[in-house]
């Protein structure tokens, strides 16, 4: 998947607006790429939902969101105003 036509500013906008309407602290993978896919920004993909967005997080375009830590963890997508201390995500 290339990068390219990805809006990463309208990603985090649209993201930090959904998560200020639902009063939630963050986004998994899939929750945030079923909004995302909604809103035209970043189509899901249907087989493996989520999908699209972890290889936009894998490329660290998303620099608040984070794994919890080690193999196989999960993706936290908070609001971006909640940056971690670490500059980048973990990553596998």
């Amino acid at each position: 998947m290339g990068f390219d036509h990805v809006d990463v500013q309208a990603i985090v906008r649209a993201l930090d607006k959904e998560l200020e309407v639902r009063h939630k602290s963050f986004f998994t993978p899939i929750e945030a790429n079923t909004i995302l896919s909604a809103l035209g920004l970043l189509k899901d993909n249907p087989k493996i939902p989520g999908k699209n967005l972890r290889l936009v997080l894998n490329a660290g375009k998303l620099p608040h969101a984070y794994k919890l830590g080690g193999i196989k963890s999960h993706w936290v997508i908070p609001h971006s105003s909640m940056r971690r201390a670490l500059d980048k995500p973990y990553v596998d």
